[in-house]
């Protein structure tokens, strides 16, 4: 870790002790009370990977190196969350405390000399695990060959309320997202299907302020620096119901892309209808919209709750620049879930099905489907959680990917990838 990053570090964990420590003072008041509360939890996660050695035979040139047959993945995940109301005005923090053990950690140097993305080097995979920003509010504790430790601040804000505006600055999460699976309208914090372990979605740094117009209608303007002004973005948004119907129109700067968007949700018959669209331009291409960096991203869905039964959505994502004959190279040469609005999903047509069912009051299980129309591909991620008490559950996730086989000429899983985790909340 260099001088600076350790200052900086020193600073901010100075900041957090001082904070907390003030925050069990307030607790400890019975005649007043309390201007804080903490929450927060701690997971332990077990993954195993595994991958389909039959499925790509050895020594075929120009594909790029493959995962290791299975290989097992150790984290330990501590999140605490502090808010205090003020005069008129709320602070809040969200900590992330984790570390990393496992197959990632100790083949650093073999996954950076193959080109495997995201872990060609502790700085890549720390970036691919959490979203950094302009505040020094990310401290890299180490990185050896059993174990990397990483801190990380997601939520640091200082939030002002009042009867006709909002004003929000600081790190935050800026969602503008309506679909259930993909979001081309969320240009600052894009959801992520696949990352189901982070509840709270990544943050931003950025100040929006937002203006309201009306009882369900209002616009917003959100700027979120970056290190650079090719990776700064900026944009509005106006909302408005009409009908029974929720829409959103916005425009603004995403990266080097020049977007503009729609999006809409409301009731269709029992069912609700939603959706997203959001064109984007290379900026310094303008008004040539004919470069092959111009792309198009549409997403709807359908979801119904039923009075006793599951909760079911289906739904259909059109990324222009995905790949209109999908099979394994667009896996491999992709990473699937590393989402973007501009990008989402590497292939152009995608189908979607998920549904969450209550099995009894401790509990509840999920299962979410993903193809391509004609089922080149084609990823199911099935889920089931147990509550052992009021504070403790363990949960199963599987995430399973399945594909035509050109050697073999036959359809077979390629990989697959198996998670055991234990919560407690406090």
């Amino acid at each position: 870790m260099r001088p600076d990053q350790k200052k900086r570090g020193a600073i901010v964990t100075a900041c957090v002790v001082a904070l907390f420590s003030f925050s069990i003072r307030s607790y400890s008041q019975s005649t007043e009370p309390s201007k804080w509360t903490v929450t927060g939890y701690h997971k332990g996660l077990f993954t195993l990977n595994s991958f389909n050695d039959q499925f790509v035979p050895a020594g075929i040139p120009g594909l790029p190196a493959l995962p290791p047959t299975q290989s097992a993945e150790y984290l330990y995940h501590n999140r605490i969350n502090a808010k205090y109301w003020g005069d008129g005005w709320t602070f809040h923090l969200g900590m992330r405390n984790r570390i990393f053990s496992g197959y990632t950690v100790a083949n650093f140097d073999a996954l950076a000399a193959d080109g495997v993305p995201p872990y060609a080097n502790y700085a890549s995979f720390l970036d691919y695990t959490h979203t950094s920003g302009v505040l020094p509010l990310n401290i890299r504790w180490f990185q050896n060959d059993l174990a990397a430790a990483l801190t990380v601040f997601d939520r640091f804000y200082f939030d002002i309320d009042r009867a006709k505006w909002h004003l929000r600055v600081g790190r935050q999460r800026v969602n503008w997202g309506i679909n259930q699976q993909f979001n081309p309208n969320d240009l600052f914090n894009p959801y992520n299907l696949f990352d189901f372990d982070y509840e709270e979605r990544p943050g931003v740094d950025a100040i929006r302020y937002e203006r309201y117009t009306g009882p369900l209608s209002s616009w917003e303007v959100v700027v979120a620096p970056d290190t650079s002004w090719a990776r700064t973005n900026a944009a509005a948004r106006f909302k408005s119901n009409f009908k029974g119907y929720d829409f959103q129109a916005l425009a603004g700067k995403y990266r080097r892309y020049t977007a503009v968007g729609l999006g809409w949700y409301g009731n269709l018959g029992k069912a609700g209808f939603g959706g997203e669209a959001t064109f984007f331009a290379r900026t310094e291409y303008l008004p040539d919209l004919t470069s092959n960096q111009t792309n198009f991203v549409f997403v709807t869905s359908v979801d119904h709750a039923f009075t006793e039964g599951p909760f079911v959505s289906v739904g259909y994502l059109y990324n222009r620049l995905g790949e209109p004959q999908p099979g394994f190279l667009s896996l491999f040469g992709q990473q699937v879930g590393q989402t973007s609005p501009y990008n989402p999903m590497p292939f152009r047509h995608t189908l979607t099905a998920a549904s969450i069912f209550t099995l009894n009051e401790l509990t509840s299980a999920g299962l979410t489907f993903l193809s391509t129309p004609k089922a080149e591909v084609f990823i199911a991620v099935p889920t089931l959680s147990y509550s052992l008490s009021q504070d403790w559950d363990v949960s199963l996730f599987m995430q399973l990917f399945l594909t035509t086989n050109p050697f073999e000429d036959q359809y077979q899983w390629m990989t697959n990838a198996l998670f055991v985790r234990l919560k407690q909340s406090f």
